[in-house]
């Protein structure tokens, strides 16, 4: 599932990069044993009991309750482009020094490669008229849940397999949009994902947690947890599936939201959220009177559809270019 060899030294022989870590959650509480954040949250080498500051998170509490007990170093740095008022903030909760030294390779400092992008572009985001942007984003992702519940309505009235696809293919792209959504503090836009049954919880720490702070490397869970069907690392043992049947990636993809699903209920790790799924079968039982059995073959299609297109989607983009960099590939 991940290089022999990452690499960076730290990340070798660390059980959030082994082949056990079959899913989000899995991740988490990996890094809980192994990030010396004693149950408190770590930022570099000092240890911060933020409990008390939970609810008051300009971001939101789920941050805070899902990176409890874990080296938040790197989101702290990335999501927090007014430092000083962060520190301040942070220096208040401050408990001890941390009893192990970090098991990341990354480093934050003034005049590094980092800190100098962060400034530069802190200074471009003040250019930009953010409201208008919001307004931009908002329209699109309210358009395409829109059009997805008119396309419902229209399935329970002709109870049209057709209609089903294109509801699952404008669910689908109303998922993506709604990703971003996830990047920011609490809101209820980001929950337009429920609708496909991905959990926002489990893609905050999967994709934004994870991916966007790991990009590529052994700790990004995007590169790992659809393994065997997908194996991006530069390695000489992928796979078979991946190896001599690639054609099984695509037929992963309807299978990915339904089956993550499936996995947090196996696990007991539903949340509330998770009765926003109700919502496309209940409207197909009002508007149409349709049986049990035939809303769920219509909410099977859309639903496999949408994980078709997130997926598809997700995966194309330029983060696997040849040219990119991969853990594995040696750095120059």
């Amino acid at each position: 599932m991940a290089p022999r060899t990452s690499s960076w030294p730290e990340w070798n022989n660390l059980s959030s990069t082994d082949r056990n870590i079959k899913s989000a959650d899995s991740w988490i509480e990996a890094r809980q044993k192994e990030d010396g954040a004693d149950g408190l949250w770590r930022v570099y080498d000092g240890l911060y009991d933020l409990k008390q500051w939970i609810h008051k998170h300009p971001g939101g509490p789920q941050w805070l309750e899902i990176t409890k007990g874990t080296d938040i170093t790197e989101l702290f740095e990335t999501y927090h482009l007014n430092q000083k008022a962060a520190k301040e903030v942070m220096g208040k909760f401050y408990v001890c020094r941390a009893k192990t030294p970090r098991n990341s390779p990354f480093t934050f400092k003034p005049d590094g490669f980092y800190s100098v992008l962060k400034s530069r572009v802190k200074k471009k985001l003040s250019e930009i008229n953010r409201r208008e942007v919001s307004i931009k984003s908002i329209l699109v992702i309210d358009t395409w849940f829109f059009a997805t519940l008119i396309l419902c309505a229209a399935v329970a009235q002709t109870q049209s397999s057709v209609l089903a696809l294109f509801a699952g293919i404008s669910l689908g792209l109303g998922t993506v949009a709604s990703h971003n959504f996830t990047h920011l503090k609490d809101n209820w836009r980001m929950y337009y994902m429920q609708l496909s049954l991905f959990s926002v919880r489990e893609w905050r720490i999967s994709h934004v947690i994870s991916h966007h702070v790991y990009t590529n490397t052994v700790q990004d869970l995007e590169m790992t947890l659809l393994h065997p069907f997908i194996h991006w690392f530069p390695t000489d043992d992928k796979p078979p599936l991946v190896r001599y049947t690639p054609f099984l990636t695509l037929i992963a993809y309807p299978l990915i939201a339904p089956g993550q699903f499936v996995i947090r209920t196996f696990k007991r790790m539903n949340d509330k959220a998770d009765l926003l799924m109700f919502v496309i079968p209940v409207i197909l039982m009002i508007c149409g009177r349709m049986p049990i059995g035939l809303v769920l073959n219509m909410w099977l299609i859309m639903v496999m559809s949408s994980s078709s297109v997130f997926l598809f989607l997700g995966f194309s983009v330029s983060h696997h270019l040849p040219n990119n960099f991969h853990d594995g590939d040696h750095i120059k």
